[in-house]
Protein backbone atom coordinates (compact mmCIF):
# COMPACT_ATOMS: atom_id res chain seq x y z
CA UNK A 1 0.00 0.00 0.00
CA UNK A 2 1.42 3.36 -1.05
CA UNK A 3 1.79 6.24 1.35
CA UNK A 4 -0.48 9.29 1.13
CA UNK A 5 1.49 12.57 1.02
CA UNK A 6 0.14 15.52 3.02
CA UNK A 7 2.20 18.67 2.64
CA UNK A 8 2.08 22.35 3.46
CA UNK A 9 2.29 24.69 0.46
CA UNK A 10 4.08 27.92 1.38
CA UNK A 11 7.69 26.91 1.87
CA UNK A 12 7.34 23.60 0.04
CA UNK A 13 5.48 24.17 -3.26
CA UNK A 14 5.95 27.95 -3.40
CA UNK A 15 8.50 30.28 -1.78
CA UNK A 16 6.04 33.11 -1.21
CA UNK A 17 3.88 34.07 1.76
CA UNK A 18 0.59 34.86 0.01
CA UNK A 19 -0.86 37.10 2.73
CA UNK A 20 2.32 39.18 2.88
CA UNK A 21 2.60 39.54 -0.89
CA UNK A 22 -1.09 40.23 -1.49
CA UNK A 23 -1.37 42.89 1.22
CA UNK A 24 1.85 44.64 0.14
CA UNK A 25 0.77 44.64 -3.50
CA UNK A 26 -2.70 46.00 -2.75
CA UNK A 27 -1.42 48.73 -0.43
CA UNK A 28 0.99 49.87 -3.14
CA UNK A 29 -1.68 49.66 -5.83
CA UNK A 30 -4.04 51.85 -3.77
CA UNK A 31 -1.31 54.37 -2.95
CA UNK A 32 -1.32 53.62 0.79
CA UNK A 33 2.43 52.87 0.73
CA UNK A 34 5.22 54.00 -1.56
CA UNK A 35 6.90 50.63 -2.05
CA UNK A 36 6.36 46.91 -1.74
CA UNK A 37 8.92 46.90 1.08
CA UNK A 38 6.82 49.38 3.07
CA UNK A 39 3.79 47.14 2.64
CA UNK A 40 5.79 44.12 3.78
CA UNK A 41 6.80 45.97 6.94
CA UNK A 42 3.14 46.63 7.77
CA UNK A 43 2.35 42.96 7.29
CA UNK A 44 5.22 41.86 9.54
CA UNK A 45 4.06 44.23 12.28
CA UNK A 46 0.56 42.69 12.11
CA UNK A 47 2.03 39.18 12.00
CA UNK A 48 4.10 39.89 15.11
CA UNK A 49 0.96 41.10 16.86
CA UNK A 50 -0.73 37.86 15.81
CA UNK A 51 2.07 35.81 17.40
CA UNK A 52 1.83 37.66 20.72
CA UNK A 53 -1.96 37.38 20.82
CA UNK A 54 -1.97 33.66 20.03
CA UNK A 55 1.00 32.57 22.10
CA UNK A 56 1.23 34.96 25.03
CA UNK A 57 -2.15 36.66 25.50
CA UNK A 58 -5.04 34.32 24.79
CA UNK A 59 -6.17 32.60 27.97
CA UNK A 60 -4.45 35.11 30.26
CA UNK A 61 -5.49 38.24 32.13
CA UNK A 62 -4.21 40.30 29.20
CA UNK A 63 -6.83 38.88 26.84
CA UNK A 64 -10.36 40.16 26.28
CA UNK A 65 -13.76 38.67 25.51
CA UNK A 66 -13.39 38.95 21.73
CA UNK A 67 -10.00 37.22 21.63
CA UNK A 68 -11.40 34.37 23.70
CA UNK A 69 -14.64 34.13 21.73
CA UNK A 70 -12.72 33.91 18.46
CA UNK A 71 -10.49 31.20 19.97
CA UNK A 72 -7.61 33.20 18.53
CA UNK A 73 -4.71 31.03 17.38
CA UNK A 74 -1.45 31.20 15.46
CA UNK A 75 -2.11 32.03 11.79
CA UNK A 76 -5.12 34.22 12.51
CA UNK A 77 -3.36 37.06 10.69
CA UNK A 78 -5.44 35.69 7.80
CA UNK A 79 -8.66 36.81 9.49
CA UNK A 80 -7.26 40.29 10.29
CA UNK A 81 -5.88 41.16 6.84
CA UNK A 82 -9.23 40.81 4.95
CA UNK A 83 -10.59 43.76 6.96
CA UNK A 84 -8.15 45.97 5.05
CA UNK A 85 -9.15 44.30 1.77
CA UNK A 86 -12.78 45.32 2.33
CA UNK A 87 -11.78 48.88 3.28
CA UNK A 88 -9.80 49.03 0.01
CA UNK A 89 -12.85 47.80 -2.00
CA UNK A 90 -11.05 44.63 -3.10
CA UNK A 91 -13.26 42.06 -4.83
CA UNK A 92 -12.82 38.31 -5.19
CA UNK A 93 -12.11 38.85 -8.89
CA UNK A 94 -9.31 41.32 -8.18
CA UNK A 95 -7.90 38.98 -5.56
CA UNK A 96 -7.92 36.09 -8.03
CA UNK A 97 -5.96 38.20 -10.52
CA UNK A 98 -3.40 39.12 -7.86
CA UNK A 99 -2.99 35.46 -6.94
CA UNK A 100 -2.01 34.78 -10.54
CA UNK A 101 0.41 37.73 -10.57
CA UNK A 102 2.28 36.63 -7.46
CA UNK A 103 2.08 32.88 -8.04
CA UNK A 104 5.59 31.43 -8.18
CA UNK A 105 6.41 27.74 -7.84
CA UNK A 106 9.64 26.33 -6.51
CA UNK A 107 11.85 24.79 -9.20
CA UNK A 108 10.78 21.19 -9.72
CA UNK A 109 7.41 21.62 -7.98
CA UNK A 110 5.24 20.97 -11.01
CA UNK A 111 7.24 17.98 -12.29
CA UNK A 112 7.69 16.60 -8.79
CA UNK A 113 3.99 16.77 -7.93
CA UNK A 114 3.10 15.26 -11.30
CA UNK A 115 5.47 12.30 -10.89
CA UNK A 116 4.41 11.69 -7.28
CA UNK A 117 0.79 11.35 -8.39
CA UNK A 118 1.07 9.86 -11.89
CA UNK A 119 4.28 7.80 -11.88
CA UNK A 120 4.13 6.64 -8.27
CA UNK A 121 0.35 6.49 -7.82
CA UNK A 122 0.60 8.43 -4.56
CA UNK A 123 -2.20 10.77 -3.51
CA UNK A 124 -0.98 14.31 -2.84
CA UNK A 125 -2.85 16.61 -0.47
CA UNK A 126 -2.14 20.27 0.23
CA UNK A 127 -2.75 21.20 3.89
CA UNK A 128 -2.16 24.93 4.25
CA UNK A 129 -3.16 27.93 6.35
CA UNK A 130 -3.30 30.02 3.16
CA UNK A 131 -6.59 31.29 1.71
CA UNK A 132 -8.13 28.56 -0.42
CA UNK A 133 -8.41 30.84 -3.47
CA UNK A 134 -4.65 31.27 -3.54
CA UNK A 135 -4.09 27.54 -3.10
CA UNK A 136 -6.45 26.70 -5.96
CA UNK A 137 -4.68 29.26 -8.14
CA UNK A 138 -1.07 28.26 -7.52
CA UNK A 139 -1.82 24.51 -7.66
CA UNK A 140 -4.00 24.74 -10.79
CA UNK A 141 -3.26 21.76 -13.01
CA UNK A 142 -0.96 20.29 -10.35
CA UNK A 143 -3.14 19.15 -7.44
CA UNK A 144 -6.94 18.70 -7.76
CA UNK A 145 -9.05 21.12 -5.72
CA UNK A 146 -10.64 18.23 -3.83
CA UNK A 147 -7.22 17.49 -2.31
CA UNK A 148 -6.61 21.06 -1.16
CA UNK A 149 -7.38 22.11 2.41
CA UNK A 150 -7.03 25.83 3.11
CA UNK A 151 -8.70 28.79 4.78
CA UNK A 152 -12.03 29.63 3.08
CA UNK A 153 -12.47 33.30 2.22
CA UNK A 154 -15.00 35.11 0.01
CA UNK A 155 -14.92 38.89 0.03
CA UNK A 156 -18.04 39.47 -2.10
CA UNK A 157 -20.52 39.08 0.71
CA UNK A 158 -23.10 41.77 1.52
CA UNK A 159 -22.69 41.33 5.27
CA UNK A 160 -19.07 42.51 4.94
CA UNK A 161 -20.13 45.87 3.44
CA UNK A 162 -18.50 48.90 5.07
CA UNK A 163 -19.71 52.49 4.92
CA UNK A 164 -17.29 55.30 4.12
CA UNK A 165 -16.79 56.29 7.76
CA UNK A 166 -15.92 52.71 8.68
CA UNK A 167 -13.49 52.44 5.78
CA UNK A 168 -11.79 55.61 6.97
CA UNK A 169 -11.36 54.24 10.51
CA UNK A 170 -9.76 51.09 9.13
CA UNK A 171 -7.45 52.81 6.65
CA UNK A 172 -6.43 55.50 9.15
CA UNK A 173 -5.25 52.73 11.46
CA UNK A 174 -2.54 51.90 8.92
CA UNK A 175 -0.92 55.27 9.69
CA UNK A 176 -0.63 54.18 13.33
CA UNK A 177 0.59 50.70 12.47
CA UNK A 178 3.36 52.07 10.23
CA UNK A 179 4.86 53.85 13.26
CA UNK A 180 5.14 50.67 15.34
CA UNK A 181 7.90 48.07 15.51
CA UNK A 182 7.60 44.43 14.57
CA UNK A 183 7.50 42.22 17.66
CA UNK A 184 9.72 39.17 17.17
CA UNK A 185 9.32 36.33 19.64
CA UNK A 186 12.28 34.14 20.52
CA UNK A 187 12.82 31.27 22.92
CA UNK A 188 13.47 33.67 25.83
CA UNK A 189 9.96 35.17 25.63
CA UNK A 190 7.55 32.86 27.43
CA UNK A 191 5.06 35.42 28.84
CA UNK A 192 3.89 38.86 27.80
CA UNK A 193 5.79 40.22 30.82
CA UNK A 194 9.00 39.17 29.05
CA UNK A 195 8.46 41.74 26.28
CA UNK A 196 10.47 44.95 26.45
CA UNK A 197 8.47 48.09 27.28
CA UNK A 198 8.35 49.40 23.67
CA UNK A 199 7.07 46.05 22.35
CA UNK A 200 4.47 45.85 25.10
CA UNK A 201 3.19 49.37 24.38
CA UNK A 202 3.12 48.64 20.64
CA UNK A 203 1.13 45.50 21.38
CA UNK A 204 -1.44 47.47 23.37
CA UNK A 205 -1.90 49.91 20.47
CA UNK A 206 -2.48 47.02 18.06
CA UNK A 207 -4.86 45.32 20.47
CA UNK A 208 -6.84 48.56 20.66
CA UNK A 209 -7.03 48.76 16.87
CA UNK A 210 -8.06 45.18 16.09
CA UNK A 211 -10.05 44.16 19.16
CA UNK A 212 -11.57 47.42 20.40
CA UNK A 213 -11.87 50.00 17.57
CA UNK A 214 -12.55 47.48 14.77
CA UNK A 215 -14.83 45.47 17.07
CA UNK A 216 -17.32 48.37 17.00
CA UNK A 217 -17.84 47.80 13.25
CA UNK A 218 -20.48 45.07 12.61
CA UNK A 219 -19.02 44.01 9.25
CA UNK A 220 -15.60 43.46 10.83
CA UNK A 221 -17.09 41.14 13.45
CA UNK A 222 -18.74 39.19 10.62
CA UNK A 223 -15.35 38.84 8.92
CA UNK A 224 -13.67 37.76 12.16
CA UNK A 225 -16.37 35.17 12.79
CA UNK A 226 -16.54 33.78 9.25
CA UNK A 227 -12.87 33.53 8.27
CA UNK A 228 -11.46 30.71 10.32
CA UNK A 229 -7.81 30.09 9.36
CA UNK A 230 -6.54 26.55 9.36
CA UNK A 231 -4.01 26.86 12.17
CA UNK A 232 -1.88 24.14 13.72
CA UNK A 233 -4.70 22.12 15.34
CA UNK A 234 -6.94 22.49 12.29
CA UNK A 235 -4.14 21.25 10.02
CA UNK A 236 -3.92 18.07 12.07
CA UNK A 237 -7.69 17.63 11.66
CA UNK A 238 -7.33 18.21 7.90
CA UNK A 239 -4.70 15.47 7.68
CA UNK A 240 -7.07 13.11 9.50
CA UNK A 241 -9.85 14.07 7.09
CA UNK A 242 -7.62 13.46 4.05
CA UNK A 243 -6.58 10.07 5.47
CA UNK A 244 -10.18 9.06 6.16
CA UNK A 245 -11.29 10.14 2.69
CA UNK A 246 -8.56 8.02 1.10
CA UNK A 247 -9.13 5.17 3.58
CA UNK A 248 -5.46 5.43 4.53
CA UNK A 249 -4.27 4.64 8.08
CA UNK A 250 -2.20 7.36 9.74
CA UNK A 251 0.90 5.15 9.73
CA UNK A 252 0.76 5.26 5.92
CA UNK A 253 0.88 9.06 5.76
CA UNK A 254 3.94 11.12 4.83
CA UNK A 255 3.56 14.55 6.38
CA UNK A 256 5.74 17.51 5.35
CA UNK A 257 5.84 21.00 6.85
CA UNK A 258 8.11 23.97 7.48
CA UNK A 259 6.62 26.29 10.12
CA UNK A 260 4.93 26.48 13.52
CA UNK A 261 1.46 25.94 12.05
CA UNK A 262 2.65 22.52 10.81
CA UNK A 263 3.74 21.32 14.23
CA UNK A 264 0.51 19.53 15.23
CA UNK A 265 0.07 17.64 11.97
CA UNK A 266 3.72 16.53 12.01
CA UNK A 267 3.39 15.31 15.60
CA UNK A 268 0.11 13.53 14.83
CA UNK A 269 1.68 11.46 12.07
CA UNK A 270 4.96 10.92 13.92
CA UNK A 271 3.13 9.62 17.00
CA UNK A 272 1.04 7.27 14.84
CA UNK A 273 4.03 5.70 13.10
CA UNK A 274 3.91 7.57 9.80
CA UNK A 275 6.79 9.43 8.13
CA UNK A 276 7.47 13.11 8.77
CA UNK A 277 10.01 15.59 7.54
CA UNK A 278 10.57 19.32 7.59
CA UNK A 279 11.16 20.93 4.20
CA UNK A 280 13.58 23.85 4.64
CA UNK A 281 11.83 24.10 7.98
CA UNK A 282 11.97 26.44 10.94
CA UNK A 283 14.31 25.19 13.65
CA UNK A 284 11.48 25.44 16.18
CA UNK A 285 9.68 22.41 14.67
CA UNK A 286 12.62 20.05 14.11
CA UNK A 287 11.69 18.03 17.20
CA UNK A 288 8.28 17.32 15.63
CA UNK A 289 9.74 15.43 12.64
CA UNK A 290 11.75 12.30 11.82
CA UNK A 291 13.80 13.89 9.05
CA UNK A 292 14.94 17.28 7.81
CA UNK A 293 15.12 18.03 4.08
CA UNK A 294 17.10 21.01 2.83
CA UNK A 295 16.69 21.55 -0.89
CA UNK A 296 16.61 24.17 -3.62
CA UNK A 297 14.47 21.97 -5.88
CA UNK A 298 11.16 20.34 -4.93
CA UNK A 299 11.65 17.39 -7.29
CA UNK A 300 13.79 15.58 -4.70
CA UNK A 301 10.51 14.83 -2.89
CA UNK A 302 9.48 12.41 -5.65
CA UNK A 303 12.30 9.85 -5.20
CA UNK A 304 11.95 10.08 -1.41
CA UNK A 305 8.26 9.18 -1.72
CA UNK A 306 9.13 6.34 -4.11
CA UNK A 307 11.62 4.90 -1.64
CA UNK A 308 9.13 5.25 1.23
CA UNK A 309 6.46 3.44 -0.79
CA UNK A 310 8.80 0.49 -1.33
CA UNK A 311 11.08 0.40 1.71
CA UNK A 312 9.14 2.32 4.36
CA UNK A 313 10.59 4.52 7.09
CA UNK A 314 13.48 2.10 7.69
CA UNK A 315 14.59 2.51 4.09
CA UNK A 316 14.59 6.29 4.43
CA UNK A 317 16.55 6.06 7.71
CA UNK A 318 19.20 3.89 6.06
CA UNK A 319 19.38 6.24 3.08
CA UNK A 320 19.63 9.35 5.29
CA UNK A 321 22.52 7.81 7.23
CA UNK A 322 24.45 7.17 4.01
CA UNK A 323 23.14 10.18 2.07
CA UNK A 324 24.74 10.88 -1.30
CA UNK A 325 23.55 11.32 -4.86
CA UNK A 326 24.70 7.86 -5.92
CA UNK A 327 23.08 6.23 -2.90
CA UNK A 328 19.82 8.05 -3.63
CA UNK A 329 19.85 6.60 -7.15
CA UNK A 330 20.69 3.15 -5.81
CA UNK A 331 17.80 3.18 -3.33
CA UNK A 332 15.48 4.54 -6.02
CA UNK A 333 16.48 1.79 -8.46
CA UNK A 334 15.63 -0.83 -5.84
CA UNK A 335 12.23 0.80 -5.23
CA UNK A 336 10.64 1.23 -8.68
CA UNK A 337 10.57 -0.51 -12.04
CA UNK A 338 13.13 0.35 -14.72
CA UNK A 339 10.81 2.62 -16.72
CA UNK A 340 9.98 4.81 -13.71
CA UNK A 341 13.60 4.77 -12.54
CA UNK A 342 14.91 5.91 -15.92
CA UNK A 343 12.36 8.71 -16.18
CA UNK A 344 13.07 9.98 -12.68
CA UNK A 345 16.85 9.66 -13.12
CA UNK A 346 16.68 11.88 -16.21
CA UNK A 347 14.98 14.58 -14.13
CA UNK A 348 17.40 14.19 -11.23
CA UNK A 349 20.46 14.29 -13.50
CA UNK A 350 19.11 17.38 -15.22
CA UNK A 351 18.66 19.17 -11.88
CA UNK A 352 21.75 18.11 -9.94
CA UNK A 353 24.25 17.35 -12.74
CA UNK A 354 23.47 19.42 -15.83
CA UNK A 355 22.04 22.44 -13.97
CA UNK A 356 24.50 21.99 -11.09
CA UNK A 357 21.84 22.71 -8.48
CA UNK A 358 23.39 22.10 -5.04
CA UNK A 359 22.47 18.56 -4.01
CA UNK A 360 19.79 18.37 -1.33
CA UNK A 361 20.47 17.24 2.24
CA UNK A 362 18.23 14.65 3.89
CA UNK A 363 18.97 14.05 7.57
CA UNK A 364 17.63 11.58 10.12
CA UNK A 365 17.16 13.89 13.10
CA UNK A 366 17.32 11.38 16.02
CA UNK A 367 20.77 10.36 14.74
CA UNK A 368 22.33 13.79 15.39
CA UNK A 369 24.36 14.79 18.40
CA UNK A 370 24.03 18.27 19.93
CA UNK A 371 26.81 19.84 17.84
CA UNK A 372 25.50 18.32 14.59
CA UNK A 373 22.01 19.60 15.37
CA UNK A 374 23.28 23.14 15.94
CA UNK A 375 25.19 23.03 12.65
CA UNK A 376 22.07 21.82 10.87
CA UNK A 377 20.03 24.66 12.40
CA UNK A 378 22.52 27.23 11.08
CA UNK A 379 22.29 25.76 7.57
CA UNK A 380 18.48 25.65 7.83
CA UNK A 381 18.28 29.38 8.52
CA UNK A 382 20.66 30.15 5.66
CA UNK A 383 18.69 28.22 3.06
CA UNK A 384 15.33 29.57 4.26
CA UNK A 385 16.53 33.14 3.89
CA UNK A 386 18.14 32.38 0.54
CA UNK A 387 15.02 30.81 -0.95
CA UNK A 388 12.18 32.73 0.73
CA UNK A 389 13.54 36.18 1.57
CA UNK A 390 11.14 38.13 3.83
CA UNK A 391 8.71 35.20 3.93
CA UNK A 392 11.34 33.11 5.77
CA UNK A 393 11.16 35.52 8.70
CA UNK A 394 7.41 35.06 9.22
CA UNK A 395 6.78 32.60 12.00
Amino acid sequence: MNYNLCTDCEGEITPIDAALDVLAKLLLKRGIVNSIEEGEIIYKIISGFDDVTAELVRGTQYSNDLIEKLEYTSGDTLRLIPVFFKALDVTDKELKNIYKEIGILYPGAEDGAKDIQELLGTELNIISTSWDGFLYSINEGIVPNKNIYGTPMELDNDKYTLNEAEKKIILDSLKQIKLLNEIVLDESIKRIEDLDLKSYLDYLIMKGIFFIDFAKIPAVIEIYNDIRPIGSKEKAKAVQKAAEKAKTPLDKIICVGDSSTDKNMLELIKENGGITWTHNGKNSILDSADFNLMTENYYITAPLVAIANSQGKEGLIELAKSWSYNNLLSYLKDSVDDEIYNEMKINLDNIFVQQETPFSTFTYLPGLDKMQLEQLKDKNEEIRKKLRGEAALIR
